[in-house]
């Protein structure tokens, strides 16, 4: 009789004593709001939509986009800790070669081939290797956007969507030698810079906060000169069409479906987003 008095007594007080905690910790995490996706001109998109999605407008809506950009991992060495555009081409005097201490900019001996960003003025075609282009087509797979794949070294973004217009105009003389508009790369005169056609680059939060984030799509957006639909394919609602012609004349050719839900659920993504972010995700 006794061992059950304090049987009930126990469970009793256990319940009083939960009445006082917080739900268990599954329970404890937040929820993301309801993400509106919206365009390139900040409007809703819908189901039927066929445009990308801008993150910019969308995270940018409720996060500080521009805070959060100027981590390095988004400007590598293209912008200091303030947030100064500290990439020029007189950035190390001793070592010329470096335009910055970070990636965009150093010059990198152990790549493939030795990849060096052609300076914002050079004097010849010939001081060129690498425009800032070439950079987002080829290096932005490893990078999670903003920062040198949205904005050039005047801190203007590449093109604008929403005015239709490039960073340099009106038309800057010397365009041509102008390592982030110039068309020259790699000794190739017709590679170009279609930054009206690609769009720009921008910061794709989904590739920490999305699990199961489709890298390799978006690796193929990009290298396909598709810069504005990176995140939409990452988020697996862009199909690419067949590619013809050499990669470098290859504009972007895309399909969106946002009715696809094998990446990413459009009317339910707040649902799928994850604070922290998973190990996967980084190895990728």
């Amino acid at each position: 009789m006794r061992k059950r008095t304090f049987s009930i007594a126990l469970a009793i007080f256990c319940w009083v004593l939960n009445l006082g905690l917080p739900a268990a910790l599954p329970s404890q995490e937040a929820k993301h709001p309801k993400i509106v996706l919206k365009g390139f001109d900040g409007g809703p998109l819908t189901l039927e939509s066929k445009v990308p999605y801008s993150p910019r407008k969308t995270c940018g809506a409720c996060h500080d986009y521009a805070r959060i950009t100027n981590g390095y991992h988004f400007q590598q060495g293209r912008t200091d800790g303030t947030g100064k555009v500290v990439i020029s081409d007189t950035f190390d005097p001793r070592f010329s070669w470096n335009l910055s201490s970070g990636m965009f900019g150093k010059h990198v001996l152990v790549s493939p081939d030795s990849s060096q960003l052609a300076r914002k003025r050079s004097e010849t075609p010939s001081d060129i290797d690498k425009s800032a282009f070439y950079y987002v087509q080829y290096c932005g797979a490893c990078h999670p956007g903003g920062g040198w794949g949205e904005y050039d070294r005047k801190n203007t973004r590449y093109y604008s969507e929403e005015t239709q217009t490039f960073g340099n105009e009106p038309l800057e003389s010397g365009f041509l030698l102008d390592g982030d508009y110039t068309p020259y790369s790699m000794a190739d005169l017709k590679f170009g810079a279609p930054w009206n056609a690609s769009g720009v680059s921008e910061a794709d939060c989904l590739i920490c906060h999305l699990t199961g984030y489709a890298w390799k799509e978006r690796a193929a957006a990009l290298q396909r000169r598709a810069f504005r639909n990176g995140p939409t394919a990452g988020a697996g609602w862009t199909a690419l069409k067949p590619q013809e012609g050499s990669e470098a004349s290859t504009m972007e050719q895309a399909t969106i479906d946002y009715t696809t839900k094998e990446v990413a659920d459009f009317e339910n993504l707040h649902l799928q987003i994850v604070r922290k972010t998973p190990d996967e995700n980084c190895w990728a």
